[in-house]
């Protein structure tokens, strides 16, 4: 169960909110670096396409369940999906 936001230092939400935004931004370059669209993606994840504007725009996070469906989708591995890899080093390319 996620933790309340009440629970939260300012710190430590902040913390989230960026690395929110970081994975988003990781999903986003992958997306557009397949030439894939939101809507292919998420078609192809079996993610609904607002939920995944939200990921890229770091408003939301996902399940750890759903990763190797998002990872398929972009045609990359579910570690390429987390920030602070090269991207130039894409395993699957």
């Amino acid at each position: 169960m996620p933790t309340p936001r009440s629970y939260l230092t300012p710190t430590s939400a902040e913390e989230r909110a960026q690395r929110r935004a970081e994975f988003g931004q990781t999903i986003r370059t992958h997306r557009r670096r397949a030439g894939l669209t939101q809507e292919q993606v998420a078609l192809a994840a079996g993610l609904d396409r607002p939920f995944l504007v939200q990921v890229e725009g770091g408003k939301r996070s996902m399940l750890v369940e759903r990763l190797p469906d998002l990872a398929q989708a972009l045609g990359v591995t579910v570690a390429d999906l987390f920030p602070g890899r090269p991207l130039g080093e894409c395993s699957t390319c």
